[in-house]
């Protein structure tokens, strides 16, 4: 077993079945799939945990393939079923909705596909023999083994299981005495403790230098929100993938050291619960200058169309007038799904979610279909969710209410934007910012502070989040979340 992964678990306060892997790498031996078209692929570099892939698939006569793309990226639904897109320097977009990993093996199995890659096969007969150590652990209600020898396995045939997610298959009602019953240590994934952040805060996240942006030291103070109830551990890195991190006991405070080099850096972070269960990665920036004088990276503007237009189009469902996301639950979700099935972006063939038993849980695979439908229309969109840009797109109107808002709003924000703008800052000039994002479907928030009609003057991490959408939008690099000369010019045009 992995010896950090191992730490990470005991400092958690439990100890886990030593097959339990919560991120696991591919074997030395057993790394090669085969393309129709490119030979044969090696996924040494490969991460997997139950979220995803992550690290990279070399061919050597085609470079690297991302697992984890910022448009993209390889998913996980925990069980090893996968789906999404993986990215090729070379061979352009792969999609990976036909690999799954045996959840007792290990082993990589079906195929993967791309315009340029053709079919990447895990199962052809010569060297296809991915393999990695990452499992999954089944409660004892769902891993057909008879764990009480009554002669009946798992759920809904033995009668001690109440359901799939149980962890003791013995009557609780049977045989009296004995003590300790109870569920036993192989429930961990339905019983799952989720990564939260400290009250007030809505999400986790993290700061550097008090919210500072450029430094002279190369040694930084880190400041975390997690919710010590819910955040056992953390990892770190100067790498996405956290590539050779190790994982740290949880504190709200901590620093980390940059190279002792000139540059901008980007920092990864991530936390863990004492289950193992990982929040997503996030990402922060910093500029480090030996001598202090940073100077903020100039932006470039082209005029290359990025966005889709459905203007004129009809909205496919009055129900379409929230934003719908992974995990939201709804009657809008199912009319979604069955938006997305009948434009041909199936979310599966068969079962829950397929043509004709759409759900109402926003799940992996509507996320995998909403993707590959916004990147084929071109829709400058925050990909794989149901968000403002998508919705412009398809010709759903907002309701009267947020529109008299918004007509108020343009009213109010002519401001001329005079100086830099970023994390952490206060005046009117940024309540003037807000305006204008939320003006340009690029909301602050959906509801409260920061919501149309009522901006506020800091700019927090929910201003720095529209930001970067709206700068990805038009093409303003690096689209970083800040207001510098290339994003004040382009805001100021706006306004005239």
């Amino acid at each position: 077993m992995n010896k950090t992964v191992f730490w990470l678990l005991f400092f958690g306060g439990i100890f886990l079945p030593l097959n339990f892997v919560l991120a696991g790498t591919v074997l030395d031996d057993h790394k090669y799939a085969w393309s129709s078209r490119v030979g044969y692929i090696s996924f040494e570099e490969t991460i997997v945990n139950n979220e995803g892939l992550s690290g990279y698939a070399w061919s050597k006569n085609n470079g690297w393939i991302n697992l984890s793309p910022e448009e993209g990226g390889v998913l996980n639904d925990g069980l090893g079923n996968l789906s999404g897109y993986a990215w090729g320097e070379s061979l352009g977009w792969i999609d990976f909705e036909n690999v799954s990993i045996n959840i007792s093996m290990g082993k990589f199995s079906g195929t993967a596909t791309g315009d340029l890659v053709g079919v990447i096969n895990f199962n052809c007969p010569n060297y296809c023999d991915v393999v990695t150590d990452w499992r999954v652990v089944l409660s004892a209600c769902s891993d057909g083994v008879d764990n009480d020898s009554d002669g009946k396995v798992d759920y809904p045939t033995d009668p001690g299981c109440s359901s799939s997610s149980d962890g003791d298959e013995s009557n609780s009602s049977g045989g009296g005495g004995g003590g300790g019953g109870g569920s036993n240590y192989f429930t961990t994934i339905s019983n799952a403790v989720i990564p939260k952040p400290l009250a007030p805060y809505t999400r986790l996240d993290f700061t550097i230098n008090n919210l500072s942006i450029t430094t002279s030291s190369n040694i930084l103070n880190i400041s975390m929100n997690g919710d010590p109830n819910y955040v056992s551990t953390y990892l770190i890195s100067l790498d996405k993938n956290f590539k050779g991190a190790v994982a740290n006991k949880y504190t709200a405070k901590t620093v980390f050291n940059l190279p002792d080099k000139d540059g901008q850096y980007d920092i990864y972070l991530k936390y863990y619960s004492s289950t193992g269960t990982g929040s997503e990665t996030i990402m922060r920036s910093i500029e480090y200058k030996k001598n202090g004088n940073v100077v903020l990276p100039v932006e470039s503007k082209t005029n290359k169309i990025v966005s889709g237009s459905g203007s004129g189009s009809k909205c496919p469902s009055t129900l379409f007038s929230r934003d719908l996301k992974l995990s939201m639950v709804g009657e809008d979700v199912k009319t979604l799904q069955k938006f997305l099935n009948a434009q041909g972006f199936k979310l599966v063939a068969s079962g829950p979610g397929s043509p004709g038993k759409e759900t109402t849980k926003f799940g992996w695979a509507t996320q995998s279909a909403l993707t590959k439908f916004q990147k084929s229309k071109k829709i400058v969109a925050n990909y794989g969710v149901f968000d403002l840009v998508t919705r412009t797109y398809l010709g759903c109107v907002i309701s009267k209410s947020v529109a008299t808002s918004t007509a108020t709003t343009i009213t109010k924000a002519k401001t001329v934007f005079t100086r830099y703008l970023k994390l952490g800052m206060v005046g009117d000039d940024v309540k003037a910012l807000q305006q204008l994002l939320n003006n340009q479907g690029f909301k602050v928030s959906i509801t409260g502070p920061g919501s149309p009609g009522k901006e506020t003057t800091k700019f927090g991490w929910a201003t720095q989040a529209a930001l970067i959408r709206f700068q990805k939008k038009y093409n303003l690099n690096p689209p970083k979340g800040y207001v510098g000369p290339g994003t004040m010019e382009k805001l100021n045009s706006l306004q005239k």
